[in-house]
Formats: structure tokens, sequence, C-alpha cells
């Protein structure tokens, strides 16, 4: 299955697929690059940049909506995987920079510890 949006949205049919494709900002050439991937000509890559939520219920942050030209962040410090620690579900896709075990999986069920961030080959 083809996703092309540029964050997070309700998958429930994701079990049911056998690959999900996030393809976010194709630009000019996506229509080019995406039929290379589905061809095999090009192996798909990348890292998944925000943690997508296995239900719209699990969202720990979902109304974002300015109120008297403003938005309260009323989370605190529980943003980002501290927001998912704090309200005991698990996602459905981590981002990368989370090390995760997915829903449902048998292995172990401490969901998320922070990964060492990869170096970078430029310095």
């Amino acid at each position: 299955m083809i996703v092309n949006a540029g964050s997070p949205v309700a998958m429930p049919w994701r079990d049911e697929v056998a690959a999900v494709a996030l393809t976010w900002f194709g630009g000019q050439q996506y229509g080019n690059a995406l039929a290379d991937v589905i061809t095999g000509a090009a192996e798909p890559g990348g890292r998944l940049p925000t943690t997508w939520p296995a239900t719209q219920d699990d969202v720990p942050v979902l109304d974002v909506t300015p109120v008297d030209d403003g938005i309260e962040y009323a989370e605190g410090i529980h943003i980002g995987y501290r927001a998912w620690l704090k309200a005991g579900t698990a996602p459905a896709y981590p981002s990368a920079s989370v090390s995760a075990t997915p829903r449902g999986s048998s292995a172990s069920r401490r969901w998320p510890t922070m990964a060492t961030p990869p170096r970078s080959p430029c310095r």
C-alpha cells in the first residue's frame, strides 16, 4: 500500500496488507521515483521522522486548534516519545529516533527507550 501523506494518518487496514510505503513529499519526479520503487529498479529507504499511532484514540495530543490566536501546550515535557510513555500506549510505527517493540509483539514491553543516534558521515 502506498501512503502519500505529510503527517501521520490512521491506517486501520495496515495489518491486512503485505507492506506500507510512506512516500511523503515526492516533488516533481514523484511518479517516476515511485514507479522505480514499485518495479524494483530502486530500493526504498529512509527513516520515519514521526511516530504513527495504531488508532486515533492512541494519539497523545490530538487537538492543536488555535484558540484566541494561540495554542496552549499543556503537555509540558510530555511531547514526542514522552507523550506516548505517559499515555502508556505503543504506536503502530515509532519514529526512527526511538527503539521500540511493535504493538502485539511478545518481545520486550519496555517501549520506548532512546536509541543511540547514528553518527553523521559529515563532520
